[in-house]
C-alpha cells in the first residue's frame, strides 16, 4: 500500500498564499501614499498660488495709483516670488477674462504642471492692463504712458 503525504504542499501553499496577500497589500499602500502625495502637492501649490496672484494685484493697484498721483509715464516694478510652486516653474500673465469670471473683462493666470487648470484671478475693472505673460519667479510689472499695465519691461 502507497501512503499519499501531502502535508509539504500546503506549508508551501501557505507561504505562498501569505507573501502574494503581503505584495498585494504593500502596493495598495504605496499607490494610496502615492495619491496622497500628488493631491498635497497641489494644494501647497495652490495656497503658493493664491498668495502670488493677491501680492501681483496689489503690485499693480499700487503701481496704479502712483501713477495716478503723477504725470502719467512709464514705470517699471521688479518682484521677486519663489522659484517654484511646490518644485514646479510657473508663469504668469493677464488675459481676456474666461467663462468663470464673465462680470471681468481681464483675469491674472498663474499655470504650473502642478496646478490642474492653473489659477485665475479676477483683476479689478479700475485696472487697465493687456494681454502679457512671464515667467513668475522675477515678473516684471510695467505701467506704460498710456496707462496700462503689462508684464516685461516698458
Amino acid at each position: 500500500m502507497i501512503w499519499s503525504d501531502t502535508r509539504a504542499v500546503s506549508i508551501t501553499l501557505n507561504y505562498s498564499i501569505a507573501i502574494g496577500i503581503t505584495t498585494l497589500l504593500t502596493a495598495g499602500l504605496i499607490i494610496g501614499a502615492a495619491g496622497l502625495i500628488q493631491s498635497q502637492q497641489e494644494r501647497v501649490a495652490r495656497q503658493q498660488a493664491d498668495e502670488i496672484g493677491a501680492d501681483l494685484l496689489s503690485q499693480a493697484d499700487k503701481l496704479d495709483r502712483i501713477n495716478e498721483s503723477t504725470e502719467r509715464s512709464e514705470t517699471t516694478v521688479q518682484l521677486e516670488y519663489p522659484s517654484t510652486l511646490a518644485g514646479s516653474s510657473y508663469t504668469v500673465s493677464f488675459n481676456r477674462s474666461s467663462d468663470r469670471f464673465d462680470q471681468f473683462e481681464w483675469t491674472l493666470r498663474i499655470n504650473s504642471s502642478v496646478l490642474t487648470g492653473g489659477a485665475v484671478y479676477p483683476v479689478p475693472e479700475s485696472l487697465d492692463v493687456e494681454v502679457s505673460s512671464t515667467v513668475g519667479a522675477s515678473p516684471v510689472l510695467c505701467q506704460r504712458q498710456n496707462g496700462n499695465i503689462t508684464f516685461g519691461g516698458c
